[in-house]
């Protein structure tokens, strides 16, 4: 919702079809937005917050399985270097694929034995 206006690629836009688009909506702590501008403003006040959440998406994104307890140390090094660098994509990105639960992953399908091609 708060950024509805842009596609797929990036592109500013103000309709949806022939449908406006309404970039406002609330937060879970009730916080309301009207557009990117302000969504930027909350999100800037919750730094930490928005950090480890944004590390917990992408190393599942990466990994391909959703998080488990044993990926908290990860999750937490990748929070505190988007942190310390102020959100520097680049050195995220190189500690995620770095990090041993991507060298070294599993996804969730690997767990679930499979059952034998009929021939």
């Amino acid at each position: 919702l708060g950024l509805e206006n842009f596609d797929a690629t990036g592109k500013w836009r103000v309709t949806y079809g022939k449908q406006p688009i309404d970039p406002s909506g609330v937060m879970k702590s009730g916080e309301v937005f009207a557009g990117p501008a302000e969504l930027r403003r909350i999100l800037l006040n919750k730094r930490e917050l928005f950090a480890k959440n944004f590390s917990r998406k992408m190393l599942s994104y990466a990994l391909g399985r959703s998080i488990r307890f044993k990926d908290s140390p990860t999750i937490a090094h990748l929070q505190q270097t988007l942190l310390e660098t102020d959100f520097n994509s680049t050195r995220f990105i190189l500690e995620l694929v770095s990090s041993y639960p991507f060298r070294y992953k599993k996804s969730d399908t690997q767990d679930v034995p499979r059952k034998p091609k009929k021939s």
